[in-house]
């Protein structure tokens, strides 16, 4: 990684935002997982739905695992 490049994540609280430094990814093979601070902030299930026509993004996370198949 370059040394000249940083990632910063602002999660928002229910209304309190706070900005995290040190965050970690994890990039699991059907959940997607953020870490910051002491604990995980994000997990969602890695999924995407998108319209076959327009190729749009018509969901994502567990609104689009649930329209798997569909």
């Amino acid at each position: 990684m370059d040394r000249g490049m940083r990632a910063a994540l602002l999660v928002d609280l229910g209304g309190k935002h706070v900005l995290y430094n040190h965050i970690g990814v994890d990039l699991g093979s059907d959940m997607t997982r953020i870490f910051a601070g002491r604990g995980i902030v994000l997990s969602e299930p890695a999924y995407v739905a998108y319209d076959r026509q327009t190729r749009n993004v018509v969901a994502v996370g567990e609104e689009a695992r649930r329209m798997y198949g569909r």
